[in-house]
């Protein structure tokens, strides 16, 4: 029990110098406790096997309202921190309001509260849910969707345009017809631009191993089939497989434009950055 009595002697110095002066300890070669005079919060405790543990909960905190810690193990267990004006900025629970287990944040600004909540299963519908005003993304620029596209794996590569697949629904393939209207997005990661928003539901229709921009900026593979390509061209399928190029004729585009080019493409094939727009 010598490293306990030790442990003990720390935290009640410890304790002093934050002005817990009244703190009531018994010490036997089976338990430790220590209790807080009002009887709310069992400290420590020490059982029979040596191992040290909490048996209801734990408080931190500071004289003159500076905000405190508590681990609460009982009845409702979570971990709250709170600041000087008794806002309960920060809690983790093991079930929130009916729900699973969640993440609460809070911060009141010009008295308004603004909160983030992280569920991991809302309701009870056994979804997980983000709850908050606001969403910022710095990793990827494009909304995907996760598909299945039917073609050799050696085809499919990040820039291509892909087509909905007429012989399996829900499913994709690399685009094959000038001015396809079947088109449907283009597959993502080209140039190292990586979607910020992903989609897709296991176990269902609308799931699959490859990522497909539907909005959003990305790169396209494309070429000068259809003459240069300016900033501001509308771009649709090309006669090369997977390969966008720019629109000659509107009405004869329409219902196969991919979208908008960002970066002009004088000749050749190569990558154009393009705002994803299907029209």
């Amino acid at each position: 029990m010598t490293k306990y009595f030790l442990l003990l002697c720390a935290f009640v110095c410890f304790l002093c110098e934050q002005g817990w002066t009244q703190i009531e300890y018994t010490l036997d070669t089976g338990h430790l406790d220590i209790i807080e005079l009002s009887g709310s919060d069992t400290i420590l405790h020490v059982n029979e096997n040596g191992n040290l543990k909490t048996q209801s909960s734990i408080r931190i905190h500071r004289n003159g309202g500076e905000g405190d810690i508590r681990l609460r193990a009982i009845d409702d267990p979570r971990i709250l921190l709170r600041d000087s004006d008794g806002n309960e900025n920060f809690q983790i629970y093991t079930r929130w309001n009916g729900s699973g287990s969640a993440i609460y944040m809070s911060d009141v600004i010009n008295g308004d509260t603004n909160t983030i909540r992280l569920v991991a299963n809302y309701a009870g519908t056994n979804d997980a849910r983000v709850i908050t005003d606001e969403i910022q993304i710095n990793g990827g620029s494009d909304l995907a969707e996760m598909f299945e596209v039917n073609d050799y794996e050696s085809e499919i590569q990040p820039g291509l345009l892909v087509s909905l697949d007429e012989d399996n629904p829900g499913e994709l393939k690399i685009t094959d017809k000038v001015h396809d209207t079947r088109i449907a997005g283009i597959i993502s990661g080209a140039n190292g631009v990586k979607p910020g928003i992903l989609m897709g539901q296991k176990g269902s229709t609308a799931f699959g191993d490859d990522l497909i921009t539907l909005s959003g900026r990305t790169y396209v593979k494309a070429n000068s089939l259809g003459g240069a390509i300016k900033v501001g061209d509308f771009l649709t399928s090309s006669p090369v497989k997977g390969e966008a190029m720019r629109v000659r004729n509107i009405r004869k585009a329409r219902g196969s434009i991919i979208g908008k080019a960002m970066t002009p493409l004088k000749e050749g094939s190569d990558f154009v950055l393009v705002l994803v727009n299907l029209q």
